[in-house]
């Protein structure tokens, strides 16, 4: 029964997913990584707070997902702060 309810979990957030990518005019993947990008920081910040990983570990995993989630955003989306 728990795979089910996974299941329909997971559809369900492909459906808003896809509702939020359009009305935000931006292609789905990119939409789909920026939120699994999320996820991963949601569960990195849980595995720091019980002290399971370290703080360099902490800081180079962060640093990998700040980088993934430039690389899955829409061209245009980021300015840069220099200017």
């Amino acid at each position: 029964m728990l795979m089910f309810e996974w299941i329909l979990l997971l559809l369900f957030a492909a459906v808003v997913l896809t509702n939020l990518a359009e009305r935000l005019a931006v292609p789905y993947p990119s939409l789909l990584a920026v939120a699994g990008t999320g996820l991963a920081f949601l569960a990195l910040q849980r595995l720091r707070t019980r002290g399971e990983i370290g703080d360099e570990a902490f800081r180079r995993i962060q640093e990998e997902l700040d980088w993934s989630e430039l690389d899955a955003a829409p061209a245009g989306s980021f300015q840069s702060l220099a200017n």
